[in-house]
């Protein structure tokens, strides 16, 4: 069963179909999207540091990510060199076992 399978369970009356889901449903539902939000989060400053390694400028990395350079500069600048360092390692260790 996939996921959006799982989350609720059409529940037919009469005169009009209602989606009814058990509140623990959503809430399990809610904790992985918040797991999945925190991963993508992650993977995008990693993508980001490795932008701004391989020679793109803020304006490059602003405007891929619908922001402004001043945006982009903003909230990646302040990573200090260890957590860039961290996020890249993360990002190589999680492609290569894609790619295995």
């Amino acid at each position: 069963m996939t996921r959006s399978e799982d989350r609720s369970e059409l529940v037919k009356t009469s005169e009009t179909s209602v989606d009814v889901a058990p509140a623990s449903s959503l809430l399990r539902d809610i904790e992985i999207l918040v797991i999945e939000i925190a991963q993508a989060e992650r993977d995008l400053s990693a993508l980001v540091t490795r932008a701004r390694l391989d020679g793109a400028s803020w304006k490059q990395v602003g405007a891929a990510l619908g922001i402004s350079a001043q945006a982009a500069h903003q909230r990646w600048s302040k990573l200090g060199p260890e957590t860039h360092r961290r996020l890249q390692a993360e990002w190589v260790r999680k492609n290569d076992q894609k790619e295995n």
